[in-house]
């Protein structure tokens, strides 16, 4: 499977704060990776890009961003959820 591939590519991405980039690769790969990592991956994506605009007081589109990051969280199983 392309899991491992795509998760370190994703974690790779975030790790530089080049957050477009890692939701690219998300989109385009979503379907080719397993669903309970797709949403373990959405959802940690979606909350340290959320936290890196807090963090320069962009507070709207944190929000939104936290927003995301909770509707993947919702869907997956309450062990997974680290928000």
């Amino acid at each position: 499977t392309l899991d491992p591939v795509v998760q370190s590519y994703v974690l790779y991405y975030q790790s530089k704060a080049d957050y477009e980039e890692a939701e690219k690769l998300m989109i385009s790969a979503q379907n080719s990776i397993s669903p309970k990592l797709s949403k373990q991956l959405l959802t940690s994506l979606y909350k340290s890009w959320s936290q890196s605009e807090a963090s320069n007081s962009n507070y709207d589109l944190a929000i939104s961003l936290m927003e995301k990051a909770l509707s993947y969280c919702s869907d997956a199983e309450p062990e997974d959820s680290e928000l």
